[in-house]
């Protein structure tokens, strides 16, 4: 167990902290004295999210900065932007992510799903990476779902080219979000930088965005154990807790146990030919790539 890390004096990024899982993680790391920066598509939800946090918390040590995570310009902005104006980052929180009931391409030429919930993550947690070695130690935290179990990487329709369904499209951009994470964890031994996943209890998360009955998503936020602020729980504890210093690679889930995740997600072969895959369509060179 190690006494150093203490949140109070991190600044952690949580994307997709305007509302729902990432709003509750911003404003419970801010609570704990945390400087605090959340991400969303709009100005002024954004301006409400930090507001409320500040007047929650009595921290205002809390920001926002606007980005659009679904497309690549919008990641590249946003990491220039923290590139640029944030002198250290010891957190990074891959919150934001989503599904699309109709197929959807993104100005990239990226399906929106496999986009948002995997190329974007990839692409931004690159290019923050010098900032956060610089800022060293430092965690990134991504945010799963228990829906990989039933994902599958199929190569030959990685962006539904050969059809889409809305539900098998989630369950692979989580999967392919799990490879991402152990393969990185793999080329970050030794550099005072971990990557961890989470799952908030899934079952949550791909509730709010998946189709389901109106009489069924009305009385989801009364259950215990399908609302924000317990499915919250297993990101604030990666990125507060003084006792996962030497946690790399690994899954957490909801009672912030260290789990074992789907069996097919600890296939490195796949997880480098998907790597690569991801790298070119990120738009970043292999050899750009170090650690």
């Amino acid at each position: 167990m190690s006494s150093r890390w203490n949140i109070a004096q991190k600044t952690v990024l949580v994307t997709g902290g305007t509302r729902g899982i990432g709003h509750a993680t911003a404003r419970e790391l801010a609570t704990r004295g945390a400087t605090v920066i959340i991400t969303g598509r709009h100005e002024e939800s954004g301006a409400d999210a930090v507001a409320r946090i500040k007047q929650a918390t009595g921290n205002h040590k809390v920001s926002f900065v606007q980005a659009d995570l679904a497309t690549l310009t919008g990641t590249r902005a946003l990491a220039d932007y923290i590139n640029t104006h944030v002198a250290q980052l010891h957190v990074l929180i891959n919150n934001a992510g989503g599904t699309n009931r109709e197929y959807t391409m993104t100005a990239d030429g990226v399906e929106a799903t496999f986009a948002t919930n995997h190329v974007s993550i990839f692409l931004l947690t690159h290019l923050l990476l010098p900032l956060l070695k610089q800022s060293a130690p430092a965690r990134i935290v991504n945010v799963n779902s228990t829906m990989h179990r039933q994902g599958r990487i199929d190569f030959a329709n990685l962006q539904a080219e050969k059809g889409y369904d809305q539900i098998s499209s989630y369950r692979q951009a989580k999967l392919a979000n799990l490879y991402f994470t152990y393969t990185l964890a793999r080329r970050l031994q030794g550099s005072n930088v971990t990557i961890n996943a989470v799952d908030p209890l899934g079952t949550y998360k791909a509730a709010r965005s998946i189709p389901l009955p109106l009489a069924i998503r009305l009385i989801l936020p009364f259950f215990k154990w399908l609302n924000t602020e317990h499915a919250a729980r297993s990101s604030i504890y990666m990125a507060s807790s003084p006792d996962v210093d030497n946690f790399n690679g690994k899954y957490i889930n909801f009672r912030n146990k260290v789990i074992r995740s789907s069996p097919a997600s600890y296939d490195e072969a796949i997880g480098d030919k998907l790597w690569s895959i991801t790298a070119e369509l990120a738009g970043l060179e292999q050899k750009s790539l170090s650690y």
